[in-house]
């Protein structure tokens, strides 16, 4: 029989949460590439909880950049990043990856799954990287009761025995989504997520990331070129206003 506390997490209103702080506060963010001499700047920004945030700018601007400062990768030059509450930009680097396993989910546009494991076994990764995330659990436990019913969810149940050669593009892309989401992460990072898919296949990936991120109540934050998907989501930064003047 199934253990109900192995299942997916309940899904969250965010408006049921009075005085939830923001997924995302930055503050007197600056940080520059070694030989970068417009460094990305940006002096506040704050994005709610549960929303859907896109992030544009030409090529150069600092998209990935901000993600991966978000995420704890990087860290700052000056400035604070907090993440549900928690400055993240001072902690050391186990800390750092210890709330990307538990806080943040991330999504690629090169999918970065593992070729020699089975689908399964990638959604399974955060847990055998850190097996806390188990909760005492059982690995298969966690497979039938979590992993099993969220790739269904997303279309991918009849593929988790397979390798990720074997799957289309958008297959493998849903893989990444579940990978991301089942620890049931607050906040979703995901870089051009739909950039290597046909337009048709793109639509149908960020159908299931949305519904699987509001689910949870999970905010999430795009980067993307792609204009056309801007009026779904509920607001858009351009990194082209955060860019200090050359020296």
């Amino acid at each position: 029989m199934a253990d109900p506390s192995l299942a997916d997490p309940s899904p969250i209103d965010p408006s049921l949460a009075p005085g939830e702080p923001p997924a995302i506060e930055l503050s007197g963010l600056r940080f520059a590439h070694p030989g970068q001499r417009v460094p990305l700047a940006i002096d506040t920004l704050s994005i709610a909880a549960g929303s859907r945030t896109a992030v544009i700018g030409p090529s150069g601007s600092g998209k990935t950049t901000l993600l991966h400062l978000i995420a704890g990768i990087l860290v700052p030059t000056a400035g604070v990043v907090r993440v549900a509450g928690t400055e993240i930009s001072c902690q050391p680097e186990g800390v750092r990856r210890r709330l990307r396993l538990e806080r943040i989910g991330l999504v690629f546009q090169e999918f970065e799954l593992l070729e020699h494991l089975t689908v399964r076994e990638n959604i399974a990764l955060p847990f055998v990287i850190d097996r806390s995330l188990l909760k005492g659990a059982a690995l298969k436990n966690i497979a039938l009761d979590r992993i099993d019913p969220l790739a269904t969810r997303l279309g991918i149940g009849e593929y988790l025995d397979r390798r990720p050669r074997q799957l289309s593009h958008g297959e493998r892309q849903r893989v990444a989504i579940a990978r991301a989401l089942v620890v049931g992460p607050q906040l979703l990072l995901a870089d051009e997520p739909t950039g290597n898919l046909d337009p048709a296949t793109g639509t149908e990936v960020l159908d299931s990331l949305f519904e699987e991120a509001a689910r949870f109540g999970t905010t999430v934050v795009m980067v993307t070129h792609d204009h056309s998907l801007l009026d779904r989501l509920d607001r858009t930064i351009d990194l082209a206003d955060h860019r200090e003047s050359a020296a």
